[in-house]
């Protein structure tokens, strides 16, 4: 990926002024990492796009869970980029370990789902073309905690940091209406 770091910045000023009327000087954490991650979107699509046509092979990973930690830092890191990303956003007063606050993704509890995590990431790393595919848990596994020796539940809203590392394609998802069935 070719990286320009005015070009770049010019991106995220763009994402925080439409997103959120902000500048990097009043942005809020969360707006600068959904601004941050789709201006870096914004330069990795293309090659993606162009990657799907030339491949002649790919792959593709299916699981019930994907365990990938914090996305921001290990996709910079996977494309290449950390190092310049953090020098530009420092360049405007910004600190990349701001997003330390950001939650990880809901979507694995363990083995499984940091196994499939593991594979993508492996893969990026060696430039093998891999896709994830996996379900898109709205509330996340859950949150489990013991209350008077009783498990209690409660959803894990993940998406509350917004999901810019995604590209979604509704016309390929597969919608089911729990109304259909019954729970015995």
């Amino acid at each position: 990926m070719h990286f320009n770091n005015e070009e770049f910045l010019r991106e995220v000023e763009k994402n925080l002024l439409s997103e959120s009327a902000s500048t990097f000087k009043d942005a809020t954490v969360k707006g600068l990492y959904n601004a941050v991650s789709k201006a870096v979107m914004a330069f990795v699509v293309p090659a993606w796009k162009d990657s799907l046509c030339t491949a002649e092979k790919r792959c593709a990973y299916l699981s019930a869970e994907f365990l990938i930690g914090r996305s921001i830092y290990s996709n910079l890191l996977n494309l290449g980029v950390l190092e310049e990303v953090k020098s530009a956003l420092s360049s405007k007063g910004v600190d990349l370990n701001v997003f330390e606050e950001v939650e990880d993704a809901a979507l694995g509890n363990g083995g499984l789902g940091r196994l499939a995590a593991c594979y993508l990431e492996c893969a990026a790393t060696q430039e093998i073309p891999l896709d994830g595919y996996g379900l898109r848990y709205r509330f996340g596994l859950f949150k489990q905690s013991f209350v008077d020796g009783f498990q209690r539940e409660e959803g894990d809203d993940w998406l509350v940091w917004g999901d810019p590392w995604s590209i979604r394609k509704e016309s390929e998802s597969v919608q089911v209406d729990f109304a259909d069935y019954s729970v015995l």
